[in-house]
């Protein structure tokens, strides 16, 4: 067995241990970060801004680009998406929001080199304060929006991301209703899931079994999807009330299915 193998054994056995998995599955391949390439997009109908924030809790200036849908109202409330890798993502999300017509704003965030970083544990501690104390403020006092309709969307790197942030935003913030979480790679290593678990335990203590948000998420079948069938199952098993729970798998690559998998999330959050 190559050293590879080995790491994607271990890392997930230590998945199915602290989720409860009966078994470990997937294509057998690495579980390593890998480069993500979205399919090639045009350029969207909807407004785009440029924009940029120096963040107070990670004393880094993040890059943003910001949707606004076709036909745009100031004065009206609309549903908004915070956006992971901003940077490569953009112009594919904005796209599937105009191929959908959906009417919400979308923060991309960008700095995509310092995902690594603001992605995994312990910096993700610091990322989730800069979006829910720095970033969520600067963009709603520009943009009238709704802020019982966020959601957070992420991919790979950004889609750990997301699945430690629900468990952060239940711990006590509430900013966020609705978590898309696109083949996370909650395995990287044995530290991180066990402290994903721990965070879960913690959520499900403190919730008197209450989670009232919508959490939607998706794998490759040729990849991780052992990873978020784990963390679909322990979700299911708490029995949260008003928790909307949805796995989708894809028989596709890694960075293949993040199209399909954005607009199929799309749909069921926008109907």
């Amino acid at each position: 067995m190559t050293r590879v193998s080995q790491f994607a054994l271990r890392a997930c056995i230590s998945m199915a241990l602290a989720f409860g998995l009966p078994a470990c599955g997937g294509s057998g391949g690495s579980h390593f970060e890998v480069p993500v390439t979205p399919p090639v997009a045009t350029n969207p109908a909807g407004e785009t801004r440029t924009d940029s924030i120096k963040s107070a809790q990670a004393d880094t200036t993040y890059n943003l680009r910001i949707y606004l849908p076709n036909g745009y109202d100031a004065a009206k409330a609309y549903p908004i998406i915070y956006a992971l890798d901003g940077d490569s993502n953009y112009t594919t999300i904005a796209s599937q929001m105009d191929k959908l017509q959906i009417k919400a704003v979308v923060v991309a965030i960008g700095r995509g080199d310092l995902r690594t970083r603001d992605y995994n544990l312990p910096g993700a501690y610091t990322y989730y304060k800069f979006l829910t104390l720095d970033l969520i403020p600067y963009i709603e006092a520009k943009y009238k929006v709704a802020a019982d309709k966020r959601t957070l969307e992420g991919h790979s790197f950004g889609g750990m991301f997301v699945g430690i942030a629900l468990f952060l935003d239940r711990r006590g913030g509430r900013y966020f209703s609705n978590f898309v979480a696109q083949e996370g790679t909650y395995d990287i290593d044995a530290t991180t899931t066990a402290t994903i678990a721990q965070l879960e335990q913690q959520v499900f203590d403190a919730s008197a079994g209450q989670m009232p948000v919508t959490v939607i998420l998706s794998d490759s079948l040729q990849q991780y999807f052992v990873m978020s069938r784990g963390l679909n199952d322990k979700l299911k098993s708490r029995n949260y009330q008003g928790l909307t729970l949805k796995l989708m798998e894809y028989n596709q690559s890694h960075g293949g299915m993040f199209l399909d998998s954005l607009s199929d999330s799309l749909r069921i959050l926008f109907p």
